[in-house]
């Protein structure tokens, strides 16, 4: 393993490929078309039911199982609309989950916030920004939706 040097990109970079290559199991180099049409967990939430017509969108660990193999994550990452942030946190209270704390996002060039949320042993992670990247995310409809066709060299 390389010696990390955080203060440059290039160093956090290897620092992180070393770290995956290291929890990388045996056998993983599988045929990603059989990966990726592997049973999906089901969402535990459904979206709708959480903020109604707030601007939302599951990112982070679940989101990329549209374009890689499921994996398995603690928590489900919800952005929301920065305008309607306050809303969408009120819908959770009234909801019955808990806010658990605030979230801490080192790299602050995307400009996120947000709070951990619990209710009967599910996690959600409530996330906003301002910026024009999340206005433009949360402006299309996408869902997860992969094919191998989709996956194919043009």
């Amino acid at each position: 393993m390389h010696s990390a040097d955080f203060h440059t990109a290039a160093g956090r970079r290897r620092f992180y490929l070393d770290r995956g290559l290291r929890k990388r199991p045996m056998g993983s180099g599988s045929n990603m078309a059989t990966l990726m049409q592997s049973e999906r967990e089901k969402l535990p939430i459904v979206m709708e039911s959480l903020f109604g017509d707030i601007p939302a969108a599951v990112v982070g660990g679940i989101a990329t199982r549209a374009y890689s193999p499921e994996r398995k994550t603690q928590d489900i990452d919800v952005l929301v609309a920065h305008a309607r942030h306050d809303e969408a946190a009120e819908r959770l209270k009234t909801l019955g989950w808990r806010n658990d704390g605030d979230l801490l996002f080192p790299n602050g060039l995307l400009g996120l916030y947000g709070s951990a949320w619990l209710r009967e042993g599910q996690k959600l992670d409530l996330m906003s920004t301002d910026q024009a990247w999340a206005r433009e995310a949360l402006a299309q409809f996408s869902y997860d939706h992969w094919t191998p066709e989709n996956d194919a060299e043009p």
